[in-house]
């Protein structure tokens, strides 16, 4: 599911009332092996085997309120794609939202080469459009323009010239939505957050941490293998045509100007969540991409 951490007591990695909703350890008993899991930036994974079976436990990060994060919304969405086949089952979704337990997907996590490889992007797309077929449940619509809003005001730029910077972001990304002509498609559900280390190759490529899902365009999912891998532009064509949204009318312009609106939101959310002396290398590469050359602030 993803990459193992080594790890002399992995069970500490778990809080001890989180454990005990894992099937096989309901009743304190221990469970047979943890292995803490390298993944997302902010929650803490790990792999839990108990005698009930094999889990993936998350223990979801706290402070993320405003961005775009709703975990009923995460549990909703995920659910319906696990009955399509797309996703890990849901075993037990904390009513809190403090944690997550799936089904644990034995299989080899996508890395960056498969971004430029015309069979792996061709799987993903027809992956895609099979959820953008799904009927989406009942939830909040998607509203990248006031989503772009909330993350600014969640910055609060401290000087004139970083007030400026923002303010040229938002107009670039308005520029960009309305470039991409959303109205133009029937909303579905959008995964919203295809990094390699969510994708896992099983028998069929299977989705998972679902977090930023969204009923919103599904040229978003492409927009976003974009702006995290660049080198997946040649294939730009390729991937409309076989997720089927060229279909409806979505157009390398489109997906070009909705990936620049995707690349502003990942600066958002590294300015948001970090300060410049926490980013990591390659959030900190990004950032300057994006505001072309700038400096850090």
């Amino acid at each position: 599911m993803a990459e193992a951490i080594p790890s002399g007591n992995g069970s500490r990695v778990i809080p001890h009332e989180v454990m005990r909703a894992v099937p096989g350890c309901e009743n304190g008993e221990p469970p047979l092996s943890v292995t803490p899991l390298a993944g997302g930036i902010s929650n803490t994974t790990a792999q839990v085997r108990t005698t009930r079976g094999h889990f993936a436990v998350r223990v979801n990060a706290t402070g993320v309120e405003g961005l775009a994060i709703d975990r009923q919304r995460e549990v909703a969405l995920h659910r319906v794609a696990a009955a399509a086949g797309l996703a890990p089952a849901v075993i037990v979704a904390d009513p809190t939202g403090r944690f997550l337990i799936t089904e644990f997907v034995d299989g080899r996590a996508w890395t960056a080469a498969c971004f430029s490889r015309a069979a792996d992007l061709r799987e993903l797309a027809g992956r895609l459009r099979v959820l953008h077929s799904v009927t989406p449940p009942q939830v909040a619509p998607f509203d990248p323009a006031t989503v772009l809003q909330d993350y600014v005001r969640i910055v609060r730029p401290d000087s004139q010239d970083d007030r400026a910077l923002l303010k040229e972001l938002l107009d670039r990304g308005q520029r960009a939505l309305d470039g991409s002509k959303p109205s133009t498609r029937t909303a579905t559900i959008v995964h919203n957050d295809l990094d390699a280390r969510n994708l896992i190759q099983n028998q069929r490529l299977v989705l998972i941490d679902w977090e930023y899902a969204q009923v919103g365009d599904p040229l978003m999912d492409l927009a976003c293998v974009l702006s995290y891998y660049p080198q997946a532009a040649e294939h730009s064509r390729l991937l409309l045509s076989a997720s089927g949204l060229q279909e409806h009318g979505a157009t390398f312009d489109m997906l070009s100007a909705l990936a620049d609106w995707h690349r502003l939101i990942s600066y958002l959310w590294c300015r948001a969540r970090c300060r410049r002396d926490q980013l990591p290398a390659n959030q900190v590469d990004l950032e300057r991409r994006i505001v072309g050359g700038a400096a850090l602030r």
